[in-house]
């Protein structure tokens, strides 16, 4: 058979990479990376929450979304 993967062998590179990580101990690397970046991005929607609390410019909008916010913190923990 042929010895290059793909049109003129342009994908050869990707598909050795994609190999090797496939074949190490690095892609466990890679996924756990993914996994604490995933954790962290979805932390970020408390921030949302308070914000449009505070954007309404009523007292009692920003408590009810700190109230939130705290729930939400409290259910995070199980992660």
């Amino acid at each position: 058979g042929p010895n290059k993967v793909g049109i003129l062998g342009l994908v050869q590179p990707f598909r050795d990479a994609i190999n090797y990580l496939l074949k190490s101990k690095l892609f466990l690397y890679y996924q756990i990376l993914i996994y604490i970046i995933f954790l962290l991005v979805s932390r970020l929607g408390v921030y949302t929450v308070i914000l449009a609390g505070w954007a309404s410019n009523s007292n009692y909008a920003l408590l009810g979304s700190l109230r939130a916010v705290a729930q939400t913190i409290s259910y995070e923990a199980i992660y």
